[in-house]
């Protein structure tokens, strides 16, 4: 606070106006940021439900028939989605009774993380559930044969995607911050010209009628 006291009228209105403007900014930014990041993750995370519901109608009679291979066929489907890190189809015991393993290298790292927490993880009840872990996002929901549950269709995926998009709006951001930094300063300093001159003008014009006792001096700008 001592700094700003001893700046200048100009540079006390600059450095005003910048941080009135560019705590704006950043804090739209923040939350652009939160909210485009949120909407992203909903739209992956539908997408992988509706997904799961379409792969578990068409698992049905594998299930039925107690057919693993027909159901390890079914997710092999998969492989054209590299998002797709890992899915399972359960029984209605909660059992798995076919899995799939993306081979695409960037699961690899992933997978092993999966194969832990799927190690622990216990089928307890028919709703639907969508759970965000480190990396990835799991979903699961019941198969439905009229009224009757036939087993569960779950499918880990992977996050990275995602977040490379959200890096590269981040960077976006970042340059055109920077780039409102230098427009907020120019603006500033055009502002405080208009503000600072007739002030500027009044203290020398109370000056030179202090020293000449000259009561007849004027200000020359309107402002």
């Amino acid at each position: 606070m001592t700094y700003l006291r001893n700046l200048s009228i100009a540079q006390k209105i600059i450095a005003i106006v910048m941080f009135i403007s560019l705590s704006v900014l950043l804090g739209l930014a923040i939350i652009f940021g939160y909210f485009s990041l949120q909407t992203n993750q909903k739209n992956f995370s539908d997408s992988l439900l509706v997904l799961s519901k379409t792969i578990g109608i068409n698992a049905t009679a594998a299930i039925a028939f107690n057919d693993p291979a027909t159901g390890i066929e079914i997710l092999t489907a998969l492989e054209a989605n590299s998002d797709i890190a890992s899915a399972q189809l359960y029984d209605k015991n909660g059992t798995i009774f076919a899995s799939y393993k993306s081979p695409a290298p960037s699961n690899q790292t992933l997978l092993e993380d999966i194969s832990r927490n799927l190690a622990q993880r216990e089928i307890r009840t028919s709703d639907i559930a969508s759970t965000f872990n480190a990396g990835y996002i799991d979903v699961i929901q019941p198969i439905i044969v009229g009224e009757k549950n036939v087993g569960y269709m779950a499918i880990q995926g992977n996050l990275s995607a995602i977040y490379e998009d959200f890096q590269e709006q981040l960077l976006l951001m970042v340059i055109l911050y920077i780039g409102a930094v230098l427009v907020t300063y120019l603006f500033a300093r055009r502002v405080q010209t208009i503000i600072s001159s007739p002030i500027k003008e009044l203290a020398e014009t109370m000056q030179s009628v202090s020293a000449q006792n000259n009561y007849a001096l004027r200000l020359k700008s309107p402002g």
